[in-house]
């Protein structure tokens, strides 16, 4: 069901996928971070909050439609989440992490899916969540050290981002790293576009028995579109930074 691209001529490009980063997440899940992922397959999704007033994640959703969502920071997967399954399902997990979760079986047997963002465009998101306020106390510390020593988003991606730098930071990471295994290859059913996420939402509804609400958009900004934040040089500069995203999802 992938669309908009071969999945044979995406096979090749994901298999070129930087596999240190996928690695390194790997071994960073040890037997408590699995197990508290684990849990989180049986906890209700009935409890929308927690005590804090913090969202509270679960995946039973996954388990009881069959399906895997692996959520892309800044893709829309709050809306998405909430619109399909009623709350706020597990996010930031590469599928090779959710393979560890649940095991070969299901992973193999579950429909997943993925939807992906422009770079250029997710990146002005990015930078807007930092500047105005993100929730986790990890991104502010992060906004807070990075963001601080540039004036506006020119200078941001002029003296920071490069194809290195993206990876010091979770929010930064490429997409494609999300969507492929430890071996470096597409490991997801349907790759669904923020740009046609209507159509796409409709799509992944459909194939889950038409579970879910219409989409609804949290968060929807009020800034311009991202065009108007880049130059020549700047677009070039987020070009090389996220050329294997920019070749497999076609942008």
């Amino acid at each position: 069901m992938i669309n908009r691209f071969s999945l044979k001529y995406a096979k090749l490009v994901a298999k070129e996928c930087y596999r240190g980063y996928r690695i390194a997440r790997l071994k960073s899940m040890n037997g408590d971070t699995i197990r508290y992922w684990q849990e989180l397959r049986t906890f209700s999704h009935s409890i929308q909050q927690d005590i804090h007033g913090k969202n509270v994640r679960t995946l039973r959703p996954f388990d009881r439609h069959r399906c895997i969502y692996v959520h892309v920071p800044k893709t829309g997967g709050q809306s998405i989440s909430t619109s399909l399954f009623g709350s706020c399902t597990g996010r930031d997990c590469t599928v090779a992490e959710y393979k560890q979760i649940f095991g070969e079986r299901a992973f193999k047997d579950y429909f997943k899916f993925i939807f992906v963002r422009n770079p250029w465009d997710r990146l002005v998101s990015i930078y807007h969540f930092h500047r105005n306020g993100c929730i986790k106390a990890q991104f502010q510390r992060w906004g807070a050290k990075h963001l601080s020593q540039y004036q506006d988003f020119e200078s941001f991606v002029s003296g920071f981002i490069t194809p290195e730098s993206i990876y010091e930071h979770q929010i930064l990471v490429p997409q494609h790293e999300y969507l492929c295994d430890e071996a470096g290859t597409l490991a997801v059913d349907f790759v669904g576009y923020h740009e046609n996420r209507a159509v796409d939402y409709t799509q992944v509804r459909q194939k889950l028995g038409n579970i879910g609400t219409d989409m609804n958009h949290l968060n929807k900004s009020k800034r311009l579109g991202y065009s108007h934040y880049y130059t020549e040089e700047t677009r070039e500069i987020v070009a090389r930074a996220y050329r294997k995203d920019i070749e497999l999802f076609g942008y």
